[in-house]
């Protein structure tokens, strides 16, 4: 393998991804500039709420997350389509063309997110308060939740790299549905199976109203329950690894089955 036959195929990528990856920019702009109008209008109307900088950059981030996802279920659509076959017959190995995949996704994506963030938010900041004199939060790559939420992108979006390997037609639509599906299936099995091990406390402005006792004692509850919550975040983490696993190895099958 040869780092600089990755950059070649990176770079090829590129070219053929350029337009999508235009069109996403585009209307992640457009929802950028609705978002700001909307919240310069709830400060200009007197209805600006505490924590406002964290919801319009959460709001952001989220966006933002959306869009890198949707450019990673197109990371394999030149295998559904013939125009841009050609990427397949490159003379470069399987691990070669799937690493250049990897480095687009990967840290091509996000850092220019986390740059068109920046120049929009501090362009915004400029005309926002040159016509209102309000002012509206700047991003910062210096934030220091920005790693977590690489991480929890980077997960969510392997599986849509994943989907883009196996769906020919809607790859991010079907992928989307199938993790809504996962995520409420977990949610449903695990709800309960939490109740009966760690009791239920419903509560109203710091008023119990109900609760109940679980299996594990009170005197080690809070343990065992980090204890799952470290586990969970493992295993969320390790499903990233293995959607990039199972994706490699679609791509090795749809290599053998086409004779490339």
């Amino acid at each position: 393998m040869k780092w600089k036959r990755v950059w070649q195929l990176f770079l090829i990528d590129m070219r053929l991804m350029y337009r999508k990856i235009l069109w996403v920019t585009l209307v992640l702009v457009f929802v950028l500039v609705v978002i700001t109008l909307f919240m310069t209008w709830l400060r200009g109307i007197g209805m600006g709420f505490n924590g406002e900088e964290v919801w319009y950059l959460g709001w952001d981030m989220t966006l933002l997350g959306v869009a890198w996802c949707l450019l990673g279920s197109y990371a394999f659509s030149d295998l559904h389509h013939q125009k841009d076959g050609f990427y397949l017959l490159l003379p470069a190995t399987q691990e070669e063309k799937f690493l250049s995949k990897l480095f687009a996704t990967l840290v091509v994506y996000p850092v220019l997110g986390f740059v068109l963030l920046f120049v929009f938010s501090l362009l915004a900041l400029l005309v926002v308060y040159y016509l209102t004199g309000m002012i509206v939060p700047v991003f910062l790559p210096r934030y220091g939740w920005l790693w977590q939420w690489w991480l929890f992108f980077a997960v969510i979006q392997a599986w849509f790299v994943w989907g883009g390997v196996y769906f020919s037609h809607l790859s991010f639509v079907k992928t989307f549905l199938l993790l809504f599906g996962v995520f409420f299936l977990v949610l449903f099995l695990s709800t309960p199976l939490l109740q009966v091990l760690f009791g239920t406390v419903v509560s109203l402005n710091g008023v119990v109203l109900y609760s109940t006792q679980g299996l594990i004692p009170e005197s080690i509850a809070r343990e065992i329950f980090v204890i799952f919550s470290i586990g969970g975040k493992l295993l969320f983490y390790a499903s990233g690894v293995l959607a990039y696993w199972l994706a490699y190895r679609g791509l090795q099958r749809y290599e053998v089955t086409h004779g490339v």
